[in-house]
């Protein structure tokens, strides 16, 4: 991923990997747990604010737009 990729263009590099996002209380969570990378979570942290925006003003739910709704499996 490089450093000028869009915030849809991680999200969707995150969800063909099999992760998902979510927001609770203002903060990112990801996963499922055991599939998350020290650079899944750099990636994450560098672009946080975006993600953020995103995730938050995503049509309907969140989760549904980048990966399963957070509790499914």
């Amino acid at each position: 991923m490089t450093a000028k990729a869009s915030t849809a263009e991680i999200l969707a590099s995150l969800k063909a990997q099999g992760l998902r996002l979510w927001v609770e209380g203002g903060r990112i969570f990801a996963g499922p747990k055991g599939a998350i990378t020290d650079d899944h979570r750099a990636l994450i942290r560098a672009h946080k604010a975006e993600l953020l925006r995103s995730l938050e003003s995503a049509p309907g739910s969140a989760q549904a737009a980048v990966g399963m709704a957070h509790g499914q499996s």
